[in-house]
């Protein structure tokens, strides 16, 4: 059985879009070009204070070092 990485970066971007609007409203700026250009440990640790915002399980240190795909 070959091991394969389930963590993509295009989800994950689509759930910082996601987490963003919310926290910010829907009327917020377009991210997406923003989000492109983001390191992974970035996007991963960006996404951590918005999950902190909306009250839910933020990741843990090992979690921020994950290599997506």
């Amino acid at each position: 059985m070959s091991k394969t990485n389930h963590h993509k970066r295009v989800d994950y971007e689509k759930q910082y879009i996601k987490l963003y609007k919310e926290v910010h409203g829907e009327d917020s700026q377009d991210i997406a070009a923003v989000v492109s250009r983001l390191s992974n440990f970035s996007l991963l640790n960006y996404m951590n204070v918005l999950l902190v915002k909306k009250d839910c399980i933020p990741f843990t240190a090992n979690e921020l070092k994950r290599k997506l795909v």
